[in-house]
């Protein structure tokens, strides 16, 4: 007969399983949507071409400034995060390691398949280059080596100081990737929609619970995020280059925000035999 100890670890493992499989779902459909809406339709491929010019305000300086981030970041986290890794894998922490790391590597290979193998972008006219760039590696990479890092990070307030840069660094990469010309707005939505499927399973299901998400909307992120998202309505107001600008920057930043919460709330936690006996491990 089983102990109570066996079946409730047994719960929470699918009760963490199926948290993390929600939230898979959640953006895969974020992923199809976004591909359907602005690469299969000519009004998409339209709206999402007239993005590749909004920033050509930008001075030469902050063009090859923003150029240096898109191509810097993904290996600058990578190294981190594999550095990281040894580390932890040296405390005993191996399975967090390899799952951390195999997350980064699937990112890398399911942007690729997906934009040079799996999706066809339709031509519907000459709407900035028309080979298929959908969806960003660059973006994708930057984020999930990024959880990596911050999830490994010792102490409480260094990981929630890392989670602000993380966010700011992948808001830039996918700024920057739009800037560059690299890619159009919506390969960096659903660059950051990849990172969303896999990066539950790169930090091995331990997510916040709903009711937990909930009650951090009611606090400064739901509130910073209600005005960054009333601030980009009322954009279209100063023009329409004011108004891409300001839906594309919102999006990805919110996005990117999100993203982060979810998969540093909780931080690597040790090994079970780390634990005194007799005592259960924190709930992920």
């Amino acid at each position: 007969m089983r102990s109570l100890r066996a079946v409730d670890r047994q719960s929470d493992r699918r009760r963490l399983l199926r948290r993390a499989g929600g939230w898979s779902f959640g953006f895969t459909v974020a992923l199809a949507v976004v591909f359907v809406a602005a690469v299969l339709t000519p009004a998409g491929q339209l709206a999402d071409s007239y993005g590749l010019g909004v920033f050509a305000w930008l001075p030469p300086w902050a063009d090859a400034q923003l150029r240096w981030v898109r191509g810097a970041a993904p290996y600058l986290l990578g190294f981190v995060a594999v550095t990281l890794g040894l580390f932890e894998i040296r405390k005993g922490l191996w399975r967090d390691a390899l799952a951390g790391v195999g997350g980064i590597v699937c990112a890398y290979a399911a942007s690729g398949l997906l934009k040079n193998l799996m999706l066809d972008r339709p031509y519907f006219g000459e709407f900035g280059y028309t080979f298929n760039t959908y969806p960003s590696g660059h973006v994708a990479v930057s984020m999930l080596a990024g959880i990596m890092v911050v999830r490994m990070l010792p102490g409480s307030h260094t990981r929630i100081v890392a989670a602000y840069g993380l966010t700011a660094c992948v808001t830039l990469v996918g700024i920057s990737s739009v800037t560059s010309l690299a890619h159009r707005p919506s390969d960096v939505l659903g660059g950051l929609a990849l990172s969303g499927i896999i990066a539950p399973w790169a930090v091995r299901a331990r997510l916040p619970s709903l009711r937990r998400f909930s009650a951090h909307l009611h606090g400064p992120f739901g509130a910073a995020a209600a005005g960054l998202i009333s601030l980009a309505a009322l954009a279209p107001f100063a023009g329409v280059s004011v108004g891409t600008i300001a839906y594309f920057t919102t999006a990805t930043l919110v996005t990117t925000a999100l993203l982060v919460w979810v998969s540093t709330s909780e931080c690597v936690r040790p090994p079970p035999h780390c634990h005194p006996r007799g005592r259960r491990r924190p709930e992920a």
